[in-house]
């Protein structure tokens, strides 16, 4: 779950991620927790274990991982083999109506 500033999103966010060990800092740095998490799931379940990943953008608050930033991270770890298939939420905790509109929403 990268999606909605959950946990591993807030380790590819340089926005959240501040950290200043190899965790934090650089591009590569910032993927190390979710490929360390994603290889011990490969390893733990095995190669015929199906691992999806869950990402959202939200083009309305500009603190978050853009689209940009979003497919650069999935399309690094999917080099990888990381992980099968990618699921795309729009919003963020930031607005929980992007996430699940209201029925009187124009979006929803």
């Amino acid at each position: 779950m990268a999606a909605y500033n959950a946990l591993i999103e807030q380790f590819w966010s340089p926005f959240s991620n501040r950290r200043d060990d190899k965790y934090g800092g650089s591009f590569e740095n910032r993927m190390r927790f979710s490929a360390e998490l994603l290889a011990a799931i490969r390893k733990s379940c095995g190669e015929d274990f199906v691992i999806g990943m869950a990402i959202s953008i939200d083009p309305t608050r500009p603190d978050v991982a853009s689209s940009a930033d979003q497919l650069e991270a999935v399309a690094w770890h999917d080099a990888r083999a990381l992980f099968d298939y990618v699921t795309v939420g729009s919003g963020s905790y930031f607005d929980f109506a992007q996430i699940i509109p209201p029925f009187l929403s124009a979006n929803g």
